[in-house]
Parts: structure tokens; C-alpha cells; sequence
């Protein structure tokens, strides 16, 4: 159990709100120093509305963490969604099509790996204790249909962008 609980709480600080902040800001400083400032645009929204989210849904639903077993680690504040599994799989995927959208063949199975790492931290919130896992579905749910948010209107802007080559980006 001592190598399982070392691999969940790695995974708790990866999908923590300093890492991703950290991941987030090195995906739009990357697209920033290729000057392509839509994409930099989308990652602020993104990152805005990833927030905006997790953090009015909780205030809404005020769901009381689980309390059946004494846990790992001590969590704050309320557990429906799991920021941590809305979190992952919002950025991970996005990150996955955004950095690579030009190289299909190595795109393709980073998202895939991507999708499986935010599945993996997401179980690592229910093993760990501070949250249910209706909390880690809906986060799963809401970051997935983010990323494809994410996804369709950076797909939107980028292409309108080659249609019309005269426009900045």
C-alpha cells in the first residue's frame, strides 16, 4: 500500500491548482514566443472559465467532503466537482491537441495518454478520501466538455484565421 499511496499523492500534486497553473502558463508563454496570440487568447479563457467552474459550482452545491475512513491527507473547502478531476481533464487533452495540432501522429496518442492521466488522478481523489465519486464524474464530465469547447473554437479561430491570411493572429 506504501507505493500506491506515494503514486495518489504524486498524482494529487500534479493535478493541483499550482502545477496546472504552471502547466497553463508554459503552454500560453510557448504560443506566445511562436506569436500566436489566438491561441494565447484561447488559454486565458480557458483558464478563466477552468476556475470560474470549479469554484461557483462548489459555492452553489456546498457538497460536504466524505468523512468513512481516516484519509492520506486533510482537504478544505467543499467536494462537488472535484477540482482536481475537472482540472486535469480540461487541460491535459486541450494541452495535448493545442501544442501538437499540426502533428497528427504524435496528437493523437497524447491525447489518449493524456485522457488516461486525468482519469488516473481523478481515481486518485476517491483512494485518497476527499471526495465522493459522483464528485469526480461531474468534474471528469465538465473538464472533457471543456477541453472540447477549447478545442472547437480554437479550431474555429485558427481556420478562419487561414482562410483570411491578411488578418493578425
Amino acid at each position: 500500500a506504501g507505493n500506491r499511496d506515494a503514486l495518489f499523492l504524486l498524482m494529487r500534486l500534479l493535478g493541483s491548482n499550482a502545477s496546472l497553473g504552471l502547466l497553463r502558463t508554459a503552454c500560453g508563454r510557448w504560443h506566445a514566443s511562436r506569436r500566436e496570440w489566438t491561441h494565447v487568447l484561447v488559454w486565458l479563457i480557458f483558464a478563466g472559465t477552468a476556475w470560474c467552474l470549479v469554484n461557483g459550482i462548489k459555492t452553489l452545491v456546498r457538497r460536504p467532503r466524505p468523512d468513512l475512513w481516516v484519509t492520506l491527507i486533510h482537504e478544505n473547502g467543499f467536494s462537488f466537482p472535484s477540482g482536481h478531476a475537472l482540472g486535469t481533464s480540461a487541460f491535459f487533452p486541450f494541452a495535448a491537441f493545442s501544442v501538437f495540432r499540426a502533428k497528427f501522429s504524435v496528437r493523437s496518442p497524447l491525447i489518449v495518454l493524456s485522457c488516461i492521466l486525468a482519469g488516473a488522478i481523478g481515481f486518485s481523489r476517491v483512494y485518497l478520501g476527499v471526495h465522493w465519486p459522483t464528485d469526480v464524474i461531474a468534474g471528469w464530465t465538465i473538464g472533457f466538455s471543456e477541453a472540447a469547447v477549447g478545442t472547437y473554437m480554437l479550431n474555429c479561430l485558427t481556420q478562419r484565421k487561414e482562410v483570411n491570411p491578411g488578418t493578425a493572429t
